[in-house]
């Protein structure tokens, strides 16, 4: 009788493994997947779609159709440039999640490559306020980026903002992937390298 419930527990601790498993590929291939979706979204933009920024009407030109029409205008209007970091966030919490390290990798990654995101927006608009992207002229850093920047300017003036947001940008990107920022810039610093 006790080796029937030490085989039943064996057997459950198996079971269990094998849907933690098999939900960290799932959900590893739908993150993964879904940055494809983005990323082709946002190279095959075309400003005379249609969505939620546009009056156009008919079939979109986009190469993910309507939903990535709308998508990719959404996000471009929003974060500008920024917006291309999204797919490698999502390529990033990907892996994180078929490598099984855990829900808590998982958020950590999406939450720093956001805040990567939102100081890119910032260093963006203010060197840049617009840019032209596939015919179509698109803040830098999208709405979001030139109303943060704009509060920035008023408190840091322009130097002061850029090593705000440069730093923000680095401490992000050093927690969003598996990057070591300092480790990279001290030996291309000390091996006397151009950075």
């Amino acid at each position: 009788m006790a080796t029937r419930q030490g085989r039943r527990a064996a057997d459950n601790g198996v079971g269990r493994n094998r849907i933690r498993d098999a939900s960290a590929e799932v959900l590893g291939v739908a993150l993964l997947a879904s940055g494809v979706f983005v990323l082709v979204s946002l190279a095959s933009y075309h400003p005379g779609d249609p969505s939620i920024f546009s009056n156009a009407r008919g079939v979109a030109a986009n190469a993910c159709g309507r939903v990535g029409a709308f998508l990719a205008d959404l996000i471009l209007q929003a974060f500008g440039l920024s917006a291309f970091l999204l797919p490698i966030a999502l390529g990033t919490a990907g892996a994180t999640a078929r490598r099984q390290d855990g829900w808590r990798a998982i958020t950590v990654r999406l939450c720093a490559s956001t805040v990567c995101a939102v100081a890119l927006t910032v260093l963006l608009t203010v060197q840049w306020k617009y840019w032209s992207y596939r015919g179509s002229l698109i803040l830098t850093g999208g709405a979001f980026g030139a109303w943060l920047s704009d509060a920035m300017l008023l408190q840091l003036n322009q130097t002061g903002a850029n090593i705000f947001a440069l730093a923000v940008f680095l401490a992000s990107f050093a927690l969003a992937t598996p990057y070591a920022v300092l480790k990279f810039v001290a030996v291309r610093v000390w091996s006397g390298s151009a950075i």
